[in-house]
């Protein structure tokens, strides 16, 4: 029996020091039917030569912006299924793209699948303590807070039937998920999260893979963490009014519960000891000073009115 096609959407810009890996792990999938669509945001490195190198379909994108990029991806794009993958991932194994795919095959209602992030043991870049813990906290840590899952499968599948307050906040049109095109391609957004929200309102479903993982390769120290987070700040102040809309409608609370949180080191001073019973690492010590440096970065930057309206 035949597999649905997917197409792997690529948003990039400068990204020629990871592209190449990325790549080289999607052609050695041993899930067949797929196409590569990078939509590079006028690239100044090497990044669209060796998107043509390796037989990628290119899609410029004038915006920039990631997720226009990716809108404008999944216009170009002739797979039943869009799996959007950043350009600084890597998909854990030749497996990945089958093992995300069997949830689907197997349930044809569902919306999608996602998956978790975890460090690479081969990459001296995962080796850095802020990548670890990023990619085995699962996201940023007010993402973490605020919709985070709390996992607790280490294999097979889990299918999720989310409403509006347990929305996770790492599902999004990103990092390793894969989505029906069809309920999307009529979507216009500016938030890689806005479609997803709207499937999970309408009913939809999605499934969280186990058996595989995405590597994240883009925090190098603390300072890249602070770098990339001031950046998303100033782009969620652009976006303000559609992601206060859509979004987090519902979360008012739990945005004051965040601001206690972080600021008051008790709780995630605490969370510390759970986080090492399950991974024991120490650099699950730089938790409470991660917290109140992502609050005070979307204090600076927009204001505290785009925390406590959320």
């Amino acid at each position: 029996m035949s597999k649905p096609k997917v197409s792997v959407v690529i948003p990039t810009f400068n990204e020629a020091k990871n592209l190449p890996k990325l790549l080289a792990c999607l052609k050695s999938q041993d899930y067949l039917d797929f196409e590569i669509i990078i939509s590079d945001g006028r690239s100044a490195d090497q990044t669209v030569a060796i998107a043509r190198e390796n037989g990628c379909s290119i899609v410029d994108n004038p915006a920039r912006y990631a997720e226009i990029g990716k809108l404008l991806g999944v216009g170009k794009s002739s797979g039943e299924y869009i799996a959007f993958i950043d350009g600084d991932n890597e998909p854990a194994s030749a497996t990945w793209l089958s093992l995300m795919m069997k949830p689907l095959i197997d349930n044809p209602r569902l919306a999608g699948s996602f998956c978790l992030y975890h460090p690479s043991r081969f990459s001296k870049f995962d080796s850095h303590y802020m990548n670890k813990y990023y990619s085995l906290l699962g996201n940023d840590p007010i993402s973490w807070y605020i919709g985070g899952i709390r996992h607790t499968q280490t294999n097979g599948y889990r299918i999720f039937k989310f409403d509006e307050y347990s929305y996770p906040l790492d599902l999004a049109l990103a990092n390793g998920t894969i989505v029906r095109k069809n309920l999307i391609s009529s979507f216009r957004w500016d938030d890689d999260m806005y479609p997803l929200m709207l499937l999970v309102k309408d009913g939809k479903e999605f499934a969280c893979v186990y058996d595989t993982f995405l590597h994240h390769h883009h925090l190098t120290d603390f300072t890249s963490f602070c770098r990339k987070y001031t950046t998303r700040a100033r782009f969620r102040n652009i976006y303000r009014k559609q992601i206060t809309n859509t979004r987090l409608t519902g979360r008012k609370l739990r945005f004051v519960e965040w601001l206690m949180y972080s600021l008051l080191f008790v709780q995630p001073a605490r969370d510390i000891g759970i986080f090492y019973k399950r991974w024991p690492e120490r650099f699950w010590l730089i938790h409470p000073l991660a917290c109140a440096t992502q609050t005070l970065i979307y204090t600076i930057t927009n204001g505290i009115g785009i925390i406590s309206k959320g």
